[in-house]
């Protein structure tokens, strides 16, 4: 007896097999994109949330804690960010981002004069430098770097090196257009300071701070009403924010006061200008730049003193400092 044949299946017809290239087409096509979305999704080196991967919840969470609405803290506040902050790094010491927020943070303390301005700015300079020894694309390292050189040795060409890759780095970042507009403000660029200072207020719209200095830069820019419209805005979203009440101050007794930061050696000397007596005030500028106030990178575009300017002595000052005299810092 012959072993029974099994029919051969019956062939595909025409529109089943194109229904099937079809499945198998699109299958491939859908696969391709979910590669090409998850591998855009994904956090890449300079991601904002790069810096999550690989680390404990109790790390990011401190760091967290540290970074958010830092620029905003009181002074009190600050000591407990830098703490944060530390632990973090205790927890994480590759944590290149804590210590960039560190830098920031030392920074801060530093203008606001709650530690020795010399001590907090060259802790923020060692810590944006350990950051970038981690990451060197970092953008908010190389803006803390620059403004600590700048603040700390008067290093201008070094700053200006450090914020071009802080922009290239980090077009976007807040903190970024914020130390850059102090820097642009100081060299009297006040058009550019206030674009700056208007990109960190348009990135941070309820940040007192990015509010205050964009304020600041219409003053120096001497655009009063619109410099008091920032700087009451900065109030108005946090009235105990005692640096937009030293803006309205300068706004107000635009001869006496320094919008930028408070500081006894300008106050001193505004005041000597105003009394009437110069050889007292550049005293008292001389005695500054003995001791390397950090406030001396405002010194040309002061208005409290602009009588100074033409002063052979005030100019000594300022090229120390590594300024331009008062009529050539504004080409």
């Amino acid at each position: 007896m012959e072993p029974a044949i099994s029919a051969p299946a019956p062939a595909q017809s025409t529109p089943t097999r194109w229904w099937s290239l079809r499945v198998l087409l699109f299958g491939s096509v859908a696969l391709a994109v979910i590669v090409l979305v998850v591998t855009i999704a994904l956090p890449r080196r300079g991601s904002v949330f790069n810096y999550v991967r690989g680390r404990s919840v109790e790390t990011v969470q401190k760091y967290e804690r540290a970074r958010s609405g830092l620029e905003d803290a009181s002074p009190t506040e600050l000591t407990d960010r830098v703490r944060f902050f530390n632990t973090a790094i205790g927890l994480s010491p590759d944590f290149a981002e804590a210590y960039a927020g560190l830098a920031d943070a030392k920074l801060i303390l530093g203008i606001y004069r709650v530690e020795p301005a010399p001590l907090a700015y060259a802790a923020a300079k060692a810590a944006a430098a350990k950051a970038l020894s981690i990451d060197d694309q970092l953008g908010d390292a190389h803006a803390a770097y620059a403004t600590a050189v700048l603040m700390l040795d008067w290093n201008w060409a070094e700053a200006r090196s450090h914020f071009d890759q802080a922009l290239s780095a980090s077009p976007q970042s807040p903190r970024v257009h914020h130390w850059y507009a102090r820097y642009l403000t100081a060299l009297g660029r006040h058009d550019d300071a206030r674009v700056h200072a208007q990109r960190a207020a348009d990135a941070t719209p309820t940040s007192p701070s990015a509010s205050t200095y964009l304020g600041v830069a219409h003053f120096y820019a001497g655009d009063a009403p619109a410099a008091r419209r920032n700087c009451q805005r900065a109030l108005d979203l946090m009235p105990e924010f005692t640096p937009a009440r030293y803006c309205l101050d300068a706004i107000d007794q635009p001869d006496a006061a320094s919008a930028a930061m408070p500081d006894t050696f300008l106050q001193s000397a505004m005041q000597a200008v105003h009394a009437g007596d110069i050889p007292g005030a550049l005293d008292t500028l001389q005695r500054a730049a003995n001791r390397h106030s950090d406030a001396l990178i405002y010194a040309s575009v002061l208005p409290g003193l602009r009588k100074l300017r033409g002063e052979p002595r005030f100019n000594l000052i300022l090229e120390r400092v590594g300024l331009k005299a008062p009529e050539q810092a504004t080409r």
